[in-house]
């Protein structure tokens, strides 16, 4: 219940040092799907995908560029009223990016949000008499991924643990803030349904389904989504960089709490062309087209992310 209070109360690191390693093989058989009824548009099944990032927190995000000189981390331990143990580091930008007093702000005022809920709904000496403890067990962990910082977006994607006294395990959870630098305005809110045409879903579920399933097909994948309501639900978030779109599912979403919170990457060569045409973001992917070619060179195992073209 605590989770969902918190995602309703806020608007929407970086992790451990262990790299996951990343699969080779390949999808099969070579199919095409049709998608109807505004533009037909194929996504072929045979090309090699990346799979699942990481399911934990605790994993790097290996694939991600380091932007240490962007950047500081800050770390807070505030002291709680109730005894609520709480750790939190989050990242300041320097000045020398832009948009960054605009960001910083929004990034203290997430954080404030999430201590005062803490507070706020930490239990009472009374319900832990109540319930049959002596003191509060109660604690809160915030930390941060980031994703991009260029000439064009500041991309961040946070993800916390929560524990409540008495309960099972604890909850973990995501938000991300995505920035264009042209503006200083958030990307894709209040859902990613603004950047994306309606009728790209089908296409777009497709590739979200065989990146989980990698490197097995998806007749053969038990772990998949079924819903097309993913860019409007409260749990699933949305980071982007110069490679695709990375998409953050909560720990039940797809696979179950034991299994962790999976973190796909959706490339651009798969789904650029569902962007609408009409929104500030699409100059970035304009952007990020032109210099494609250039960024995927440099990259290993460029197939998972191959570069891409926008045809006008």
């Amino acid at each position: 219940m605590k989770r969902l209070l918190v995602l309703v109360l806020i608007f929407s690191a970086c992790g451990g040092t262990e790299v996951i390693e990343e699969p080779t093989t390949t999808i099969t058989p070579t199919t095409t799907t049709t998608i109807t009824p505004t533009t037909t548009t194929t996504i072929t099944e045979s090309r090699l995908r990346r799979g699942v990032i990481r399911r934990s927190e605790q994993y790097s995000i290996s694939i991600v560029q380091k932007y240490n000189h962007a950047f500081t981390n800050i770390d807070l331990y505030p002291e709680s009223e109730k005894g609520v143990g709480i750790g939190i580091r989050y990242p300041k930008l320097e000045e020398s990016v832009a948009c960054s007093e605009v960001i910083n702000k929004d990034i203290v005022s997430y954080v404030e949000s999430n201590i005062k809920f803490q507070e706020d709904t930490a239990p009472t000496e009374q319900d832990l008499k109540d319930w049959g403890y002596s003191s509060t067990n109660d604690h809160y962990k915030l930390d941060y991924d980031i994703i991009e910082i260029s000439d064009y977006v500041v991309s961040i994607l946070f993800n916390d643990y929560d524990y409540n006294t008495g309960a099972a395990h604890g909850m973990g959870g995501n938000y991300t803030f995505n920035y264009d630098l042209s503006t200083c305005d958030h990307i894709g809110k209040p859902n990613f349904l603004e950047v994306f045409e309606t009728y790209g879903l089908n296409s777009i579920q497709k590739e979200i389904n065989l990146q989980l399933c990698a490197p097995e097909p998806i007749e053969n994948c038990h772990y998949k989504i079924d819903k097309l309501d993913f860019f409007s639900d409260k749990l699933t978030f949305f980071a982007i960089s110069e490679k695709g779109l990375f998409v953050q599912f909560w720990e039940y979403d797809v696979s179950g709490y034991a299994q962790g919170a999976e973190l796909i990457l959706l490339p651009w060569y798969d789904i650029a062309e569902f962007v609408k045409k009409n929104i500030p973001f699409y100059e970035i992917l304009k952007i990020y087209s032109e210099e494609s070619k250039n960024v995927y060179s440099n990259t290993i195992n460029t197939n998972y992310e191959p570069a891409f073209s926008l045809e006008e």
